[in-house]
């Protein structure tokens, strides 16, 4: 359904989706769409962020740390939002031990 409707879906609409699957935990199509949106270059701070905070509910943080240590672009790997999702992993990582 992506190849066929995702190039005309704007960043915001996708980040939209993005956070309607990881509110409704559904983590499979939460993965596949961000996978989807990295490779089409519709990624934002929010797509990120949003992310990022849904792997640490799923219980995957060291997954989260990975996306978030994997982040190129420094003004998105520094942003206010992504930070606090990536300091509320840490005390995750450890739980999830």
């Amino acid at each position: 359904m992506l190849d066929r409707f995702g190039g005309i879906l704007k960043v915001q609409d996708l980040n939209a989706i993005l956070r309607h699957f990881g509110e409704q935990n559904r983590w499979q199509d939460l993965s596949q769409l961000f996978y989807w949106m990295q490779l089409h270059g519709k990624t934002s701070v929010s797509s990120y962020s949003s992310y990022i905070k849904f792997l640490g509910k799923s219980l995957k943080p060291l997954k989260a740390l990975e996306i978030y240590n994997n982040i190129t672009d420094e003004s998105t790997k520094t942003n206010v939002f992504i930070c606090n999702n990536r300091s509320q992993l840490s005390g995750q990582k450890w739980k999830a031990r």
